[in-house]
């Protein structure tokens, strides 16, 4: 027996998941721009030129208060 969902979605023997994009943070050394963006992207959104995909999570860096992402930012000019 099946059933929907507040989505609509129909309910059977799997769980109903809902579709959210990945988000992933990237870095642009041209734009020294760090971007949130949704999946795996290679070129800048801004400059077009490459990005360097972060290890950082997308949780872990929207936890940061402003002088820690300054301080990440800081570390990737750096690095990058």
């Amino acid at each position: 027996m099946t059933s929907t969902s507040e989505n609509g979605r129909i309910k059977g023997i799997f769980t109903v998941q809902e579709e959210f994009p990945m988000m992933y943070i990237h870095y642009c050394t041209h734009c020294d721009r760090i971007h949130m963006l949704n999946g795996h992207k290679t070129s800048c959104p801004a400059c077009g030129q490459p990005l360097k995909e972060l290890s950082v999570s997308f949780l872990e860096f929207t936890n940061m208060d402003a002088q820690e992402r300054d301080l990440y930012q800081e570390k990737c000019r750096s690095v990058l």
